[in-house]
């Protein structure tokens, strides 16, 4: 087979199918053993569309220029609103349609830090915060308030917390977490009254976000490499994990669905962890985005690179969960240089947005972004230029009844030429019995015959006709120890260096000796021969007794004398 197509779906027509072989064909000259075809649901309509550039469009609502300070802080998007900071402390709201519906906020004395929408639709909250305090702003009535000529404000929660570099709400918006130095704050998003200050990194902490299911539980990232879960009605650390990565951690995505923590780095690495009851995470998968890229690069799934361009670090500045017909183990995870939708089932990149392969838009390396999906179709996204104080608003649509386009349980593989007539697919299978055939040596009433298996003429394997063996291992029990006896042992010394018996009983003694004298003579010392064949008894009146070693006979007397 010299090439094929994958699609999704019901076979297209003749014209798209054309510009389907056109995309998607294998050149024969690369080997075709090493290709592979993503495994996860829907990894084929994602791309399918990736293929087809015109299937995604990417519209720049507008592209204002902005403080130097604003690419490197926090930025809001949500529900077709966007924060940007200004200098002097003033935010600037944008609406969808970005033109005529921008709105000036004033409030804070130093540059604007950090920006978080909440997640509550109705009243959408705003959270914007600077060195001297922190503010939430409604945002329907800033614009009402903004409509009849009065100047929009906000209420103050939080003074002297520092430099803010996140926030978040919680999922009833009812609390913010505020990221500044050392310390976490936990606010109340109605007045100025501070619920828990959380500290326990050894690095600052970057981002922090709220449990979608349990409100009282946050979940932090730092510096340090590390993540914290915290209990916010007992202030103490659930979980803390090892360190993931060389470089820090700077984004953060919590699933509710699949109960899963999401966390990046700076260097393109993505884990996934899960969060059961216990709050004991246990590592999913993990992700490094530049490898994955380059390795479907090679099989040809996604197209590569020019090959004088520089590679560049992938950090993963945002994590926001994906298309929702794909599943819900996939999420976007944005980089510098695009979009990635990854399946974090099968750890495989789905489809990739390249900035630069979009010659409208003005940003093609993003500093910082931020992405905002409220419907299946059509999603947003601002970002902030890296090498230009640019900040740009981006309409990312889909093609209409995608799901229906592509659905997700039936993937098809249309061949670009003829079958080869050596092809694997042209063989035939043997017709086989319905019957099952006998076995060979087994009788009808069920049992089994005994015989020997032939392996030539005059060689035979034997052991078939013996009864199966039940114990693997029988233990030898009745093995005769022999004593060992010394070399120089002589048959009459041999029973005094053999080894005493241990079944039997102690022996009385072999012979009693009396030793004659006129009075009562103590006995000082007893002595063996070299040989062993005489023993020599020193007696107390100075006189010595040489016995044979059997103690019998009589013995030889000595006696010493002592030289005046």
């Amino acid at each position: 087979m010299s090439g094929c197509v994958l699609y999704c779906g019901a076979p297209p027509s003749t014209g798209r199918l054309a510009e389907l072989q056109r995309v998607y064909r294998w050149p024969t000259s690369q080997p075709r053993e090493g290709r592979r075809v993503p495994s996860a649901p829907g990894a084929g309509a994602a791309m399918a569309f990736h293929g087809d550039k015109g299937l995604v469009s990417i519209k720049e609502l507008f592209c204002a220029a902005c403080a130097p300070s604003a690419s490197h802080v926090q930025l809001g998007c949500c529900r077709g609103y966007a924060a940007v900071p200004r200098r002097g402390g003033n935010l600037t709201l944008y609406s969808e349609n970005g033109s005529g519906q921008t709105l000036a906020l004033s409030g804070h004395h130093g540059n604007v830090t950090a920006v978080a929408f909440g997640r509550v639709a109705d009243p959408l909250l705003l959270c914007s915060a600077s060195e001297g305090c922190a503010m939430v702003w409604d945002v329907e009535r800033c614009y009402r308030t903004s409509s009849e000529g009065q100047m929009a404000s906000g209420t103050v929660v939080g003074t002297l917390l520092g430099k803010v570099v996140y926030l978040s709400f919680c999922p009833t918006d009812e609390r913010v977490a505020a990221c500044s130095g050392n310390k976490i704050y936990v606010l109340n998003s109605k007045k100025e009254q501070v619920h828990a200050v959380l500290q326990g990194h050894l690095g600052p902490p970057i981002a922090t976000e709220f449990c979608p299911w349990d409100t009282g539980v946050l979940v932090s990232i730092s510096e340090d490499r590390t993540f914290m879960i915290w209990d916010l009605s007992k202030k103490q650390v659930l979980y803390q994990s090892a360190v993931l990565s060389s470089c820090p951690l700077i984004s953060i995505l919590l699933m509710e669905h699949s109960r899963q923590l999401i966390t990046g780095s700076s260097n393109g690495q993505v884990w996934c962890h899960s969060l059961p009851d216990d709050y004991k995470c246990r590592l999913v998968t993990r992700l490094d985005i530049h490898k994955t890229q380059k390795m479907l690069e090679r099989l040809g799934i996604l197209n590569g690179e020019q090959q004088n361009t520089v590679e560049a670090a992938k950090p993963v500045l945002t994590i926001t969960p994906g298309l929702p017909f794909l599943g819900k183990e996939s999420c976007w995870i944005g980089s510098c240089d695009g979009l990635y939708l990854v399946d974090l089932a099968s750890s495989e990149i789905l489809t990739v947005l390249h900035f630069k392969d979009y010659s409208d838009l003005n940003i093609s390396l993003a500093e910082s972004l931020v992405i905002s999906q409220e419907k299946s179709e059509k999603m947003h996204c601002l970002v902030t230029s890296m090498f230009e104080p640019k900040i740009a608003l981006w309409e990312i649509g889909f093609p209409e009844k995608l799901e229906k386009t592509f659905p997700e349980h039936h993937l098809s593989v249309v061949a670009c030429s003829p079958l080869m007539p050596t092809s694997v697919l042209k063989a035939e299978l043997a017709k086989t019995d319905p019957k099952s055939p006998k076995k060979a040596g087994v009788h009808k009433q069920g049992g089994v015959k005994d015989h020997a298996v032939v392996f030539h003429t005059q060689v035979k394997s034997s052991g078939y006709g013996e009864s199966s063996r039940r114990k693997m291992f029988m233990p030898m029990s009745n093995i005769k120890k022999k004593p060992q006896k010394s070399s120089w042992t002589t048959k009459k010394t041999g029973f005094l260096l053999s080894e005493y018996p241990s079944h039997l009983v102690p022996s009385a003694p072999h012979s009693e000796v009396i030793i004659s004298a006129a009075s009562p003579t103590p006995i000082f010392s007893l002595q063996y021969s070299g040989d062993g064949k005489q023993i020599l008894c020193g007696l107390g009146d100075r006189s010595v007794l040489l016995y044979k070693s059997s103690l019998n006979g009589n013995p030889s007397v000595y006696t010493v004398k002592l030289q005046k």
